[in-house]
């Protein structure tokens, strides 16, 4: 799905150009995230060791899963206004593929891909990547068949 994606990106950046989109970084928050979750497996450890209180360690930890639960809020609602945001110009998405997160490449393709459909290959014949058809949303290419 991503190789004709990409595919499809390039035949349009030779037809048209769109405006530029904001960037939006979650990165800060995937950073906090992780360190996070770093520190409630220490609280553990230390808890475990008995080197704290249970009160002590509970209350350390519902501290860091009320951040959690904000940061991850947070999180989701940058990346639905990213995906609002689907003003990047064809050019600019291939140049930026690479950089972005997986859910970001999962929401871009999910904004241009309306269905992929699957056409049976007979009994007992090997999967065969052509019998894959690729239905883009209005405005996407009007190539039907494509590769995984």
């Amino acid at each position: 799905m991503e190789t004709a994606f990409l595919d499809d990106l390039r035949k349009r950046l030779r037809k048209t150009e769109a405006a530029k989109a904001e960037v939006i970084d979650t990165a800060k928050n995937d950073a906090r995230l992780k360190e996070i979750d770093w520190e409630k497996k220490q609280v553990k450890n230390r808890r475990d060791a008995k080197r704290i209180s249970v009160i002590a360690a509970m209350d350390m930890i519902e501290a860091l899963e009320k951040e959690e639960a904000r940061l991850v809020k947070e999180t989701r609602q940058l990346q639905a206004a990213k995906a609002k945001t689907a003003t990047d110009t064809d050019e600019e998405i291939l140049r930026k593929w690479e950089d972005y997160t997986t859910s970001e490449k999962r929401a871009r393709l999910r904004r241009s891909i309306r269905a992929v459909l699957i056409h049976q290959v007979g009994r007992g014949k090997r999967f065969d990547p052509a019998f894959i058809e690729t239905l883009w949303t209005e405005g996407e290419s009007s190539s039907a068949n494509s590769s995984l």
